[in-house]
């Protein structure tokens, strides 16, 4: 074999190492071009109708004492964040449960707080009101509360209603918000009918999942148009 082509194959050899390494970096590159909104989703504190174990949806009732510590403990954990990752807008349900939460929030965050409708609870029609072991004998029972279908509830949501109405909910808050931290406060259940399209798992209720005064992360990529669970 000549020197000539030796070095020929030599030259073509590093022609495609360059090639590859090129495109490697722009995989790199487009990666780091993503364009991010985050999320961090909140669940309000405890109620006196979480408390009596009485189904809420969109009634409302009060924050207990416990609920008031619970989003004031709350405040001071994402304060705390927001030195690293400053929090740009707060989001609430305004539902009042929610709403207070929020205003509890804002005290230390002070940021801009706007109410959205769409991150009302889920509604639970009739069974609004009811307690819990009231309801649990309903042969749709499981089916409303541990997946996510279409079951409807006479008068209310089902769990693929809720869920497609918080995620063009945030869709629409991320566009309008891009690459910026919302704070959003919203309801259990509604968390569990969104998050359970994000995780691999959720095997429970959103009382049993998804506790009062909590805060679990999500991330939506604009180039894809798809939402990323962070953690809890």
């Amino acid at each position: 074999m000549s020197y000539s082509f030796k070095f020929e194959r030599s030259i073509k050899l590093f022609d495609k190492l360059s090639l590859i390494v090129l495109k490697i970096g722009a995989i790199a590159a487009l990666e780091d071009e993503r364009i991010y909104t985050s999320f961090l989703l909140v669940r309000h504190g405890e109620t006196e109708w979480n408390k009596e174990q009485r189904l809420q949806g969109q009634l409302d009732s009060a924050l207990t004492e416990v609920g008031i510590e619970q989003i004031t403990l709350l405040a001071d954990e994402l304060e705390s964040r927001s030195l690293i990752q400053p929090i740009d807008h707060i989001i609430s349900s305004p539902l009042m449960r929610a709403q207070h939460s929020a205003r509890i929030l804002n005290q230390t965050l002070n940021q801009s707080l706007v109410l959205k409708s769409e991150l009302k609870e889920r509604s639970f029609g009739i069974w609004q009101g009811q307690m819990f072991n009231e309801i649990e004998s309903n042969p749709d029972f499981s089916d409303v509360f541990f997946n996510v279908n279409d079951t409807p509830i006479p008068n209310g949501e089902s769990a693929m209603d809720a869920r497609e109405r918080i995620v063009c909910c945030l869709q629409q808050l991320a566009h309008q918000y891009g690459q910026k931290r919302l704070l959003v406060v919203t309801h259990g259940e509604l968390l569990r009918c969104f998050l359970s399209g994000l995780k691999d798992s959720i095997d429970g209720s959103a009382y049993q999942l998804f506790k009062n005064g909590k805060v679990f992360e999500v991330n939506y990529d604009h180039q894809t148009d798809q939402f990323h669970y962070i953690n809890a």
